[in-house]
């Protein structure tokens, strides 16, 4: 499975231009094509123009917790399920619990690491690209889920 050739579209949410500057400087040099913006109130409005694949999210925001711009993709923005990680220097194991219970998939600890911002967007693209399998199985007929669970019908 080449995950490398899916087109992706990768938010990055910080109030800190440089660190904005950086992720997209590294995320657009890799390939992907980046939006950003630097508040959540931004971040709700490119949420709906750009439709991300996976957002990159600071933990403080000036308007708002990150948290609870990822709480309301999660559970307002229920019809898309981008793939969400968290980015912050908070790196107790209290934030990542947070982070995770809100809805994040991943956590990216500040400073963050050109290698391993680029290997966990390589992961988020496999998760992606997976769900994006079982959602045609489904529509297709061949998958149905019931409580979390999927079940596979041959054809």
């Amino acid at each position: 499975m080449d995950t490398t050739k899916l087109s992706v579209r990768i938010m990055v949410v910080d109030d800190d231009r440089l660190m904005r500057f950086l992720l997209t400087e590294i995320l657009n040099d890799a390939g992907f094509e980046t939006r950003t913006a630097s508040n959540c109130k931004e971040a709700l409005m490119l949420f709906d123009e750009f439709e991300p694949d996976l957002v990159f999210c600071d933990w403080e925001l000036p308007d708002a917790a990150g948290v609870d711009f990822v709480r309301h993709i999660r559970y307002v923005q229920q019809d898309r399920r981008p793939f969400i990680m968290m980015v912050s220097a908070h790196q107790s194991s209290v934030a990542v619990e947070l982070a995770l219970h809100a809805g994040a998939n991943d956590f990216l600890s500040k400073p963050v690491k050109k290698e391993e911002l680029l290997a966990r967007t390589a992961e988020a693209q496999r998760v992606q690209y997976l769900e994006q399998q079982l959602r045609d199985l489904e529509i297709s007929g061949h998958l149905t889920v019931s409580r979390g669970y999927y079940s596979l019908y041959a054809s």
